[in-house]
């Protein structure tokens, strides 16, 4: 088969696809689209082992406050009427600034 024979059989096929251009473009769209959230809905779905859950939660650890800190705190709160009462207030609303 000769290079213009090739091209003069594939002409027609050729022709569609380009008049087609804009509809397998929106198909190849939705394809990607199509394909990505599946990956996600796959991903989502994934539960993690119990080896892999205790590992994480041992990491967690509790707050640590400096003992001497605490004391200063104590310290104070004991010795000034305006801290306690300030204290007091943050122990009914602590959101509030």
């Amino acid at each position: 088969m000769n290079h213009s024979t090739l091209i003069d059989k594939l002409q027609p096929l050729i022709n569609r696809l380009y008049k087609a251009r804009y509809i397998i473009f929106i198909l190849m769209v939705i394809a990607v689209f199509g394909y990505v959230g599946w990956q996600v809905r796959t991903a989502i779905s994934v539960e993690p082992d119990a080896a892999t859950v205790s590992a994480a939660s041992g990491k967690s650890n509790s707050p640590h406050i400096d003992p001497a800190t605490i004391s200063k705190i104590r310290q104070l709160q004991d010795n000034s009427v305006e801290v306690r009462a300030l204290f007091d207030q943050a122990r009914r609303n602590p959101f509030q600034e």
